[in-house]
């Protein structure tokens, strides 16, 4: 057999697991991260530097991150299940007649 995916024991080369990665990948999410006093002086340079003139303070010190869905499992499993039942039967009745599909 195949395995199609991300395995729960898969990790990066800096030992982090990959599952989340992928669930991320799959179906997006929204992260809200604190920001340290030297983050919010990096963002603050950063905005400067595009030619944004950040507001004067008053914000609440934090940085909404959404990352939008990129799914590379669901599609595929989408089309391919529609005809599962079908592939299915047909495959066990060419088995049981004999077809191992062997050349």
């Amino acid at each position: 057999g195949a395995f199609v995916g991300v395995l729960r024991s898969a990790r990066g080369s800096d030992g982090q697991t990959l599952v989340n990665v992928a669930q991320v990948q799959e179906f997006g999410k929204t992260v809200v991260v604190q920001l340290t006093p030297k983050a919010r002086r990096f963002l603050m340079m950063v905005l400067r530097e595009a030619g944004i003139e950040p507001s004067a303070g008053g914000g609440k010190g934090i940085a909404v991150v959404r990352i939008p869905a990129r799914p590379f499992l669901r599609p595929v499993f989408d089309k391919l299940s529609k005809d599962a039942p079908a592939r299915v039967t047909r495959r066990v009745g060419l088995l049981l007649a004999g077809d191992f599909g062997l050349v």
